[in-house]
């Protein structure tokens, strides 16, 4: 299975200033040395929990096996240094070790560390150790992290139970090994968008249950399939992707859909159930320029020339996507790379932007019905096999002004038959439908698509 985490291995060498024992060689009793700590301790990746170098705080804990003796290594942050206290006596010379890190463990009974779903646990079984002549200890390690982790990415304050993912309930100091089982987490989701991380042990296959707002969805390897930088979308009754709702039939990984719903119209792509930026097909979503991932939503409130991306305030500067050397500097883009695809950029997998062809075909194979749906209006575009989508009337904005005058919806293709500052798109009002094109700066819905 792929791993989902980003290993950081970090070198640790510890060294005693003084020796364990006042005689020659070492006693059997307890043991207690003053320890240099040096290295970083690892991390998962720039998004996580931990940073690549922290600094140590007071009682941070060290676990070492020396076999068959297990010291503990404790950070005094007054004093800036490390104490080890073992039992037992350790054979002058070189040997392997083993060490661990766990962030936010519990109490330690019988060489054993109670485990949560919440933490975090680091290490090697292949250190070494080397006790000098004048009883001090060098141990040197490469810890990495040792669980997988993965957060669910909703609404701030949406609540959810995940049922399925095996999550470690202990760790042996004495044999590097988790026990686990599958055990139900509660989790909310934060102002940031996600929920605390979950860590767990890799499954080879798991059926993964959802609950939200009161329906169950079920996948089978959601965890090995449908993460995304290390976060899963939380279903929903109206964006649910691959995951079943209910008992329904299905329940596989959506393929790259990353949670959202893609309908098989009978065309060559199939449709989002929803615009990018929206939360129900009903919600307008966001609204986009030709060319640019980030929108209204996200503070963008003019939509003009001059705040355009790829021109320098006018329709014969542009920088990218120019065909006429009138109109800025020549590329001989016409097709938007995914870098600049609002639907890529913002639901990532396998969406992208329509193209003019695909917007097209959607236009002339499928029925246009006039509607309103939970009171919002639009069009039901009903395919050649009868499943369905629907495209609400969002209009769209130009400089400050949002206009419902007709709504337009973006492909990805330049109009090259023209000039260099229009891009095609669909538009629509009640009584109408068709094909158009406009300058590049307006702000527009994005409906992606995928295979």
């Amino acid at each position: 299975m792929k791993h989902l985490l980003l290993t950081i291995l970090a070198a640790i060498a510890i060294t005693t200033f003084t020796a364990c024992s006042t005689e020659t060689g070492q006693a059997d009793g307890p043991h207690t040395c003053r320890m240099i700590f040096n290295g970083d301790m690892p991390s998962y990746d720039e998004a996580g929990s931990r940073a690549t170098s922290i600094s140590f705080v007071n009682g941070m804990t060290l676990y070492i096996n020396f076999g068959s003796i297990i010291g503990t290594a404790t950070y005094n942050s007054s004093m800036a240094e490390w104490s080890l206290n073992y039992s037992g006596s350790l054979s002058r010379g070189t040997a392997s070790c083993s060490v661990y890190y766990i962030d936010d463990g519990g109490a330690v009974s019988n060489n054993s560390v109670a485990l949560t779903s919440s933490s975090a646990v680091y290490g090697t079984r292949s250190g070494s150790y080397t006790v000098s002549s004048d009883g001090s200890i060098t141990v040197t390690a490469a810890l990495a992290p040792m669980l997988s982790r993965v957060r669910f990415k909703g609404t701030n304050g949406t609540a959810i139970s995940v049922d399925g993912a095996k999550t470690a309930s202990a760790f042996s100091l004495a044999t590097g090994s988790f026990s686990s089982s599958a055990q139900t987490v509660s989790l909310s989701v934060a102002s940031d968008g996600y929920t605390p991380y979950v860590y767990y042990t890799e499954p080879s296959s798991t059926v993964l249950t959802i609950v939200n707002n009161g329906n169950t969805f079920t996948m089978t390897n959601p965890l090995t399939s449908d993460i995304t930088n290390n976060y899963c979308n939380i279903p929903t009754a109206s964006s649910h992707g691959g995951w079943a709702m209910n008992g329904e039939s299905g329940g596989t990984s959506d393929g790259g859909n990353n949670g959202h719903e893609a309908v098989d119209l009978g065309l060559s792509v199939k449709w989002a159930t929803m615009n990018v930026g929206a939360s129900s097909p009903e919600d307008y979503g966001d609204y986009f320029a030709w060319g640019e991932t980030t929108g209204y939503n996200s503070g963008k409130t003019d939509f003009s020339w001059s705040t355009y991306k790829y021109c320098n305030g006018n329709s014969t500067s542009f920088t990218k996507y120019c065909i006429l050397p009138s109109s800025g500097t020549v590329d001989s883009k016409t097709t938007l790379e995914l870098s600049d695809d609002a639907a890529y950029a913002n639901w990532g997998g396998t969406w992208r932007m329509p193209t003019y062809d695909e917007l097209m075909e959607l236009c002339a194979s499928c029925t246009w019905t006039w509607t309103t749906q939970n009171g919002v209006n639009g069009y039901k575009v009903t395919g050649t096999n009868g499943n369905s989508i629907f495209l609400p009337a969002a209009g769209y904005r130009e400089k400050t002004d949002l206009k419902f005058s007709e709504s337009y919806y973006w492909s990805s293709s330049l109009n090259y038959l023209s000039s260099s500052s229009s891009a095609w798109y669909v538009f629509f009002y009640s009584s109408n439908v068709g094909r158009s094109y406009g300058s590049r700066y307006r702000g527009q819905s994005v409906r992606p698509v995928c295979p």
